[in-house]
């Protein structure tokens, strides 16, 4: 009779699980290939939030780096830790939609006839500097618009300050503590049942389920960073290969990059794949191929022999 009597299934760590799909097995002693993580050391203006944690996954196919086919460049996409993700993408645009929301919601404040100049005049008020409620005169006195004015015009208010103040921050500490001073405005701004920080957290959590196609999460890209970190597949940008240290004890003062890891070839070929889909050619128009070749040929023509 078989047995059928199972082992107990050992328990993994979820970060381990990751791992085995995420890196592979780094040497040393080989060059630079499509899929090697690099830590940049000196390129790290484009991502003020925690810049130094940036990372590049070279994106050069080997078949240019074996033949020089490169020019001692080696292309790569940057990727930052998934908090400098949301703080310097996320959230921007989560407010950026509450903000066309607050203004749909002004508009529709004044009804549905024609009410563009009331409407223009209402926000020409809010930048010179008049406050929700001197706006709100602007409905007629009876019904509840003129309260749902001045919330809209409060709201709009409150966003445009945080979203100034939020550009300027330059790292963590500073974000956070200016984010949950906007969630307070936005409490006394619009009374709500939910609390805005709240909100904030599930519409951010909700953006984070639906990665736009230019972006892909990898968990764990190397075992020196550990938290999850997002691939920036449309800024692409390059290095020069003499500028990256394969080994700790190559690098030098001009050193720009270190390798530190390589993803799986699971990895590497999706992140390659869905690069070519954000940059999937787009035929152009007739007209411009007639005027090139048209001013190629003059080109051509202008040659002295």
């Amino acid at each position: 009779m078989t047995d059928t009597t199972r082992a107990p299934v050992e328990a993994h760590n979820s970060d381990d699980l990751f791992a085995e799909h995420d890196q592979s097995t780094l040497d040393a002693d080989r060059p630079i290939r499509q899929g090697d993580v690099l830590e940049l050391l000196h390129r790290k203006d484009d991502f003020p939030l925690d810049s130094e944690k940036t990372l590049g996954f070279v994106v050069t196919a080997n078949c240019d780096l074996s033949y020089g086919k490169n020019w001692n460049l080696i292309t790569y996409v940057p990727a930052v830790p998934v908090e400098v993700y949301v703080k310097q993408f996320v959230i921007p645009k989560e407010l950026t939609s509450q903000r066309s929301q607050a203004e749909r919601a002004v508009h529709k404040t004044f009804g549905t006839s024609s009410t563009t100049d009331q409407t223009d005049r209402a926000f020409e008020m809010m930048r010179l500097g008049y406050n929700p409620e001197e706006i709100a005169v602007l409905l007629p006195p009876n019904g509840k618009a003129r309260d749902e004015l001045a919330t809209g015009i409060r709201v709009l208010l409150t966003l445009e300050k945080s979203m100034k103040e939020l550009a300027a921050c330059s790292h963590s500490q500073p974000f956070c503590s200016c984010l949950l001073a906007h969630c307070r405005r936005m409490d006394k701004a619009r009374p709500s049942k939910k609390p805005a920080v709240d909100m904030l957290r599930t519409n951010v959590h909700d953006r984070l389920k639906r990665f736009p196609g230019d972006a892909l999460y990898v968990h764990r890209p190397s075992p020196h960073h550990p938290t999850g970190y997002v691939a920036l597949l449309r800024l692409v940008s390059s290095i020069h290969e003499a500028s990256v240290s394969i080994k700790p004890m190559n690098e030098t003062a001009s050193t720009e990059a270190r390798r530190v890891a390589r993803l799986s070839t699971l990895f590497c070929h999706r992140i390659v794949q869905q690069m070519a889909q954000v940059f999937t050619d787009i035929g152009l128009p007739e007209d411009y191929e007639t005027a090139r070749d048209t001013h190629l040929l003059k080109i051509s023509e202008q040659w002295e022999y």
